[in-house]
Parts: structure tokens; C-alpha cells; sequence
């Protein structure tokens, strides 16, 4: 199971990681019994071939259960990742100062308080005018 290396491992016996394992080990168990009974013992064995119980098909749904819980939590870190660099970015857009339209190097804060400033200028000469 090599989605199982790039994960750290916890001490909890019954954590997402240790179910996997235990899931995918179990697959391969039986993988591998079923091959080596058709090609080795078969033809020694008069009785029928063992079947696996629907138990063993609730292992293999977990499994799946798992790794599609995986990935949605990779797409969770992504969602994650892609925020922080967006806050990043405000951050630097609020602190970081930048050349505007008049050549002056502001924040946007300090720009923004200048066009509400000359906005509200230009209405009340407006109103002025009335």
C-alpha cells in the first residue's frame, strides 16, 4: 500500500493509519492465498476451494472508504494551503506600500481613504452647487 508512506505514524492502535494497513494487509493476504492455492495446491486438494465471506468484502469497502476519505482530506490541505496564500497576499496588498495613478507609493489602506476622502469632496461641492 504506498499511499500508507507519506503518512506519519501515530501511537493509537485503532487510528485511520493502522485501519489501513490492517485493511490493505489483509487484501494482500488474501491476493496472494488465492494465487498460490490455484497454482500450487489445487491439484493436491480434493475439497472445494475455500470461499471468503462477505466479511472479507466489508474490509475491502472500508479500504475503499478510507482512501476516498484521503482524498478529500488532501483536497481539504489544498483548500487550506490555497487560503493562507490568499491571506498572504491581502495582507501584503494592505501593508506593503505601491505605486498608484498619482506616482505616490501608499498602502491600499491609506489609497482608499484618499478616493473616499475626494469622493466625498466632489459630492458635497455637488451638493453645493444645488
Amino acid at each position: 500500500c504506498d499511499f500508507l508512506s507519506s503518512e506519519e505514524e501515530t501511537a493509537s492502535v485503532f487510528s485511520p493509519s493502522s485501519l489501513r494497513l490492517a485493511a490493505c494487509d489483509l487484501q494482500q493476504l488474501m491476493t496472494t492465498f488465492s494465487h498460490v492455492y490455484e497454482m500450487d495446491f489445487r491439484a493436491f486438494c480434493n475439497r472445494t476451494p475455500p470461499g471468503f465471506t462477505t466479511e472479507a468484502k466489508v474490509f475491502q469497502r472500508v479500504h475503499q472508504q478510507l482512501q476516498a476519505c484521503n482524498t478529500e482530506l488532501e483536497m481539504l490541505l489544498e483548500v487550506s494551503e490555497a487560503s493562507a496564500a490568499v491571506s498572504e497576499e491581502v495582507k501584503q496588498l494592505q501593508t506593503q506600500p505601491r505605486y498608484w495613478s498619482r506616482g505616490e507609493k501608499r498602502p491600499l489602506p491609506d489609497q482608499l481613504e484618499e478616493i473616499t476622502q475626494r469622493v466625498g469632496n466632489s459630492f458635497s461641492q455637488f451638493g453645493s452647487w444645488s
